[in-house]
């Protein structure tokens, strides 16, 4: 819901920094697949809202589906390069 009120509101792709909770193999797959009508709530009725709001905003939730699918494809690409780009760790010397 983060992203559909920054994008809605004019927030630019990038200002928006993604940071990786933890290491999920399939992470890059599952995240090329979001689909927002496959949310869900702890009520039905808020999730109904917020389906709602993202109808309302884009029409469909294809295009919003797509948006949030480059920006993390964008966004976990620059951060895989990021990454390769830091210096090896040195090994342990173990005296």
């Amino acid at each position: 819901m983060e992203l559909f009120i920054f994008c809605r509101m004019g927030g630019k792709r990038d200002d928006i920094c993604v940071k990786l909770l933890g290491e999920a193999p399939d992470l890059v797959a599952l995240l090329s697949k979001f689909n927002a009508g496959k949310a869900r709530c702890f009520l039905d009725g808020d999730r109904q809202k917020l389906l709602a709001v993202i109808e309302a905003g884009f029409g469909t939730f294809s295009p919003f589906n797509s948006l949030v699918r480059e920006i993390f494809a964008s966004k976990l690409a620059s951060h895989r390069t990021a990454a390769s780009e830091l210096p090896a760790r040195p090994e342990a010397v173990t005296v």
